[in-house]
């Protein structure tokens, strides 16, 4: 069993990913695509009040996850350090 408030969702829709966890208690990261579903459409009124957080890559996640733990994120040996995308 894992307690809401230790459970991290990362999803690209707010209907279906984010606010459900958010609802439960949970934290969220949402990574937009730039094609949603109209059933996924959220009126804005519905995430008024709320922290969302929106992330605009999957590459962004665990540094923003690191950056919020007492311990310094683990660096990758130099041969396994991948060259940044474009």
């Amino acid at each position: 069993n894992v307690r809401p408030g230790r459970f991290l969702m990362i999803g690209n829709s707010l209907r279906s990913d984010v606010l459900p966890v958010l609802e439960i208690g949970g934290s969220a990261i949402h990574l937009p695509y730039h094609t949603t579903w109209a059933h996924e459409h959220v009126p804005p009124e519905t995430l008024a009040g709320l922290t969302i957080i929106e992330l605009p890559s999957i590459r962004e996640v665990a540094p923003w996850v690191w950056s919020r733990r007492a311990a310094p994120a683990p660096q990758m040996p130099s041969a396994e350090r991948r060259a940044p995308s474009p």
